[in-house]
């Protein structure tokens, strides 16, 4: 309070440390915990992060209801495999593609692209919501819900940072 205030004129509230400050060393902080963030709510439901890149660009083959994935399976289960009329790519952003399991839709993906899932859907230990979707009613995991789920975790992360 016995400091004179600020000269408008000459002192400004944004100088080249605050900018520095802000952007270079908090930025990077808040992007890496981000990034981690995401990584770590992905893989928790079935999606190895770095088998992530580039997904919604490739196309694979839409399952009937029927089909369960099972890696001992030929095509691991997915009865559509091979039919063009059913190839197409995954709408990652929409609420179209929800109930689809992805490593039946990509059946052309290594087994090893997937990682064990976290959440059970049939454990009724777990919270509901970590397991089934409000919006489609169907798992979480192996699904296009599960990347909403860790971008919703991402912009949390980036405001709780």
């Amino acid at each position: 309070m016995e400091r004179m205030p600020r000269n408008a004129k000459y002192d400004s509230l944004v100088t080249p440390k605050v900018i520095g400050h802000a952007y270079l060393t908090n930025g990077f902080v808040q992007s890496f915990a981000a990034f981690a963030t995401w990584c770590f709510v992905l893989n928790d439901y079935g999606i190895r992060p770095t088998s992530s890149l580039f997904l919604a660009l490739e196309t694979g083959y839409y399952q009937l209801n029927s089909d369960v994935y099972n890696p001992d399976y030929p095509n691991f289960g997915n009865s559509m495999f091979g039919r063009e009329n059913n190839k197409a790519s995954l709408f990652w952003d929409g609420l179209t593609d929800n109930e689809l399991d992805i490593r039946l839709f990509y059946v052309h993906r290594n087994r090893d692209t997937w990682t064990k899932c976290r959440w059970d859907p049939n454990d009724e230990t777990i919270p509901h919501f970590w397991r089934i979707s409000q919006v489609s009613r169907k798992q979480i995991c192996y699904s296009v819900e599960a990347n909403k789920y860790a971008q919703g975790a991402f912009l949390i992360s980036i405001v709780c940072a």
